[in-house]
């Protein structure tokens, strides 16, 4: 199996973990073990500190440990059995020689005795993905980075690299059964790259692409901002499990469902106003002050002349201040600019065209529009239709 895409993935973890064990062989190497090594030499503490420390500057200088560290550790072993560090220098050692399977024992007996020995897992890690049991050491890594808190983000690159090879999927959605945080967190950084939208889709185990999620809101997004509006209906129909293509406005009624947005509404929760679905209908709060989108959704309407209609009642605010707007994707013509006036019988509505060129997917948007004497607008929009004229 190909691993080289994600060892280079792991670099940025390791480099964190021996960033931290430099941090503590320095502090150890520093004042306190050498003051404990007079005191009380033959203290496990004291060996393990002192000898830990050695072993520490010895590596950094490219060097095997000094026989008198080792006989520190010797003695660490016989006079503290359940700490792992007697075990963790024997393991590399072993590795060192070309004894990779006498090194593995070493390092699970080390992890056996101390479940929460960074360095055990990080060895552990390197040895399973190395010798290509690759969930394995994913599991030894997702120990790690609860061990070093912030790591995490730092698998990412290496899983997104081993998700491209072949037979990974499988193995990580296992991995992911176990570990479903860091699931989230992989689907969340690919999903901000339209480009990936495949490969979120094939990670993501089945329960994760119908559950809500913030990963699912960002590749949709990704999707629309990247003007792939075709393929972020067809995600947004897998999440939703709508079936077909969309013909118009998704539910006209307002009524609050667990379909996410694009292509269902959002709607504002802001300082400067606010929409809320009611039995009567959309009753949106508008303080004037500042222009506010209030409801919004994205529709791919075909070309063609539509029709808008609708009741409003309620205070519409100053003039124009309340209107929808339907402007081609990403920053193409406006093709409806309506206000909402307080019509006789409640009734309104307009026609508007969506042209045959740059016009792929609209959105539309009930806006709420500042204005120079902020009037407060408390209307409710019901009934609300749209329809293709002389389709």
């Amino acid at each position: 199996m190909r691993v080289g895409g994600l060892l280079v993935g792991l670099l940025a973890l390791l480099a964190a973990a021996g960033s931290i064990a430099n941090a503590v062989v320095r502090s150890e190497a520093n004042g306190m073990a050498r003051f404990s090594e007079r005191i009380w030499p033959n203290h496990p503490a004291t060996l393990r500190s002192t000898g830990m420390a050695q072993i520490g500057q010895a590596a950094a200088r490219g060097e095997l440990p000094a026989t008198q560290t080792m006989q520190k550790m010797r003695r660490l072993a016989a006079r503290a059995p359940l700490q792992p560090e007697p075990f963790l220098v024997e393991a590399a050692l072993a590795a060192k020689r070309g004894e990779s399977e006498r090194g593995a024992q070493l390092l699970l007996e080390a992890r056996r005795r101390d479940p929460r020995s960074a360095a055990a897992r990080y060895l552990l890690a390197d040895h399973y993905i190395r010798t290509g049991a690759i969930v394995e050491g994913l599991r030894e890594l997702t120990v790690l980075s609860r061990l070093l808190p912030g790591s995490a983000v730092q698998l990412v690159p290496g899983l997104a690299a081993y998700a491209r090879t072949p037979g990974a999927i499988p193995k990580l959605r296992e991995l992911f059964r176990e570990s479903p945080d860091l699931e989230q967190l992989l689907l969340t950084t690919l999903a901000s790259d339209a480009a990936n939208a495949d490969l979120v889709l094939a990670v993501a185990r089945p329960a994760s692409i119908s559950a809500p999620g913030t990963w699912r809101a960002r590749l949709l997004k990704s999707l629309v901002e990247a003007g792939r509006y075709e393929k972020a209906y067809q995600v947004w129909a897998r999440f939703t499990g709508a079936q077909g293509r969309p013909t118009g406005l998704f539910r006209p009624d307002f009524a609050p469902t667990p379909e996410p947005p694009p292509f269902n509404w959002t709607l504002a929760k802001s300082g400067g106003g606010l929409a809320e679905p009611s039995n009567a209908g959309l009753r949106v709060l508008h303080y004037g002050r500042a222009a506010t989108t209030l409801a919004s959704q994205v529709m791919l309407l075909p070309t063609g002349r539509y029709e808008i209609a609708f009741a409003v009642a309620g205070d519409v605010g100053g003039d124009g201040q309340l209107r929808w707007r339907v402007a081609c994707l990403p920053s193409g013509p406006l093709v409806l600019d309506l206000a909402l006036t307080s019509a006789a019988g409640g009734r309104a509505g307009g026609q508007f065209q969506v042209p045959s060129n740059g016009c792929a997917a609209q959105r539309i948007e009930l806006v709420g529009a500042a204005a120079d004497m902020p009037k407060s607008s408390d209307a409710t929009i019901s009934q609300l239709r749209l329809s293709r004229v002389g389709a």
